[in-house]
């Protein structure tokens, strides 16, 4: 089971983006209980695009990272993989090979 979520741009976006990811990591949860005891492999793809294509603000950049390790901890206690891409194109690789 693959979520894919992407970082903020701009502060602006900040919050929206970390609602979203909260919201696919609530899914997730939900469908593993709903699989009653089913193997199932929860996986997030975070798309790191902004991090490495676009000129960021610093106050950007820093939103950017704290929903990276905001992500990274909520998956280590949810039991997730996270994935990381750095490109949309890496994060089709990635799709494909996971698939």
């Amino acid at each position: 089971m693959l979520q894919i979520t992407s970082l903020p741009a701009t502060v602006k976006q900040a919050a929206h983006a970390l609602r979203e990811s909260q919201s696919k990591l609530y899914e997730i949860d939900l469908i593993r209980k709903n699989m009653q005891g089913n193997e199932v492999t929860p996986v997030l793809l975070v798309n790191e695009d902004v991090l490495y294509n676009l000129p960021l603000s610093s106050i950007a950049e820093d939103e950017a990272n704290k929903m990276l390790d905001r992500l990274d901890r909520l998956a280590k206690s949810n039991g997730l993989e996270l994935l990381r891409a750095s490109s949309p194109f890496e994060a089709a690789d990635v799709v494909a090979a996971w698939s």
